[in-house]
């Protein structure tokens, strides 16, 4: 910044004078002391005060505020990443064909705070890479079973199912999985529901059917 000065000799007592430009200017953000700009120029009693001083004071405080500015954006992009968190269920029955794994489509979302989940597609794809706690849990409708049957719950990462929670005799009972994760961004996360009944069984829409996540660090 260059300041052109007109009239040099300003009316001004010469103590007036020697306070603004021999003392010291404190600039703050926040509250905290960040830099300590002095003139250039050690002014003496009777000194004439001229543009070639003012450039030179003000040029060392552009850059001081330079170096000010650049700390400042990098404490903005070291801050943490914004929370994430969802938790989603059905609000209507899904057909589970017998020996197949089935991604579960849960349509209504809770809350979903960092806009991670689809409920379209039952896919959750976290914006950041972190460990995240995962669960996944789907209760099945008493009207469509007849007999007893093996049933799980599981967690597919990218398209693999890597981690399982298995019930026995899946009548009357509420599967689930849940697990901690380290996922990276941009990963495909969802709720797999599987079952050898002999026969396409239903999901109950209720709030045992549903699927959480949560990002725990960082």
């Amino acid at each position: 910044m260059k300041l052109k000065v007109v009239v040099i000799d300003l009316e001004m007592p010469p103590t007036l004078k020697r306070w603004l430009l021999r003392g010291a200017v404190t600039l703050s953000v926040a509250g905290a002391a960040l830099a300590y700009a002095a003139p250039a120029h050690v002014w003496s009693n009777g000194e004439t005060l001229t543009a070639e001083h003012l450039n030179a004071a003000f040029a060392d405080l552009d850059t001081r505020l330079a170096t000010i500015d650049g700390r400042v954006a990098k404490l903005e992009a070291s801050s943490p990443p914004g929370q994430s968190a969802f938790l989603a269920t059905r609000t209507t029955a899904q057909d589970v064909p017998h020996g197949a794994d089935t991604t579960l489509v849960f349509n209504q979302e809770y809350f979903d705070e960092a806009n991670e989940y689809d409920p379209s597609t039952g896919i959750f794809t976290p914006k950041t890479s972190g460990i995240y706690e995962i669960g996944c849990s789907w209760e099945s409708d008493e009207n469509t079973m007849v007999q007893s049957f093996y049933a799980e719950a599981g967690i597919s990462v990218g398209g693999n199912k890597l981690y399982v929670g298995v019930h026995g005799d899946a009548r009357a009972a509420n599967r689930s999985a849940r697990t901690l994760a380290k996922l990276d961004a941009g990963d495909q996360i969802s709720c797999i529901a599987y079952h050898d009944g002999g026969a396409t069984v239903a999901t109950s829409p209720q709030l045992d059917t549903k699927f959480d996540a949560v990002r725990l660090w960082p």
